[in-house]
């Protein structure tokens, strides 16, 4: 467990209804639902998918292409498939381990806030993101500025520059587009959306 982790814990109890609890009309997740609908990839990854709530946001607003989606919590991938969504294939893994999937297997890859609950560097884990995505990758990671956890000093250590995320992009990949926001817990969020050159 990360520091991140700990203090997150510590100050909600749990996960489960932390990040499930904002919707998607803040701006910041509705902005990932709109890049993938108007990237319509053919088939899509989630790495962190938690409880399921962009594959299911996703369905409701009509995109029916195929979905894999993992978590490293087994409670999170039961209740992600509880609710039976048609063409999702859930399941338990884990991001810092090298992914099963084949190089270049999916359309898009999604990588939604896990890197501060992973290990340092993060350099090789997003590596294999890059390797099974053919055409797009979206990275969305925040931090806290405000110290908005309390005197956790070692939480802010999982706050990435936009520098250091470009730096850590392997050849043959080019930003596409960047947003930031600050969600309604006072993080900033910063969301990457990666091509192909």
């Amino acid at each position: 467990m990360t520091t991140y982790d700990k203090i997150a814990w510590e100050k909600l109890g749990n996960f489960d209804n932390a990040f499930s609890s904002y919707g998607f009309e803040v701006p910041y997740r509705k902005n990932i639902i709109n890049w993938i609908l108007e990237l319509n990839p053919n088939e899509l990854l989630n790495i962190g998918c938690c409880n399921g709530d962009y594959e299911a946001e996703l369905r409701a607003r009509n995109y029916l292409n195929p979905i894999t989606a993992f978590d490293v919590t087994p409670s999170c991938v039961t209740r992600a498939k509880a609710r039976e969504l048609s063409n999702v294939d859930f399941s338990v893994g884990n991001a810092v381990e090298p992914l099963q999937y084949k190089d270049k297997q999916f359309s898009t890859v999604l990588f939604l806030n896990v890197l501060m609950h992973l290990p340092q560097p993060h350099q090789p884990i997003l590596k294999e993101a890059f390797r099974v995505s053919k055409q797009n990758v979206i990275i969305s990671n925040y931090g806290s500025l405000n110290d908005s956890y309390g005197k956790h000093g070692d939480f802010l250590n999982y706050f990435i520059s936009k520098q250091d995320m470009l730096d850590m992009i392997p050849l043959g990949w080019k930003l596409k587009d960047i947003k930031e926001y600050q969600n309604p817990a006072g993080d900033f969020v910063f969301q990457y959306l990666f091509e192909t050159d």
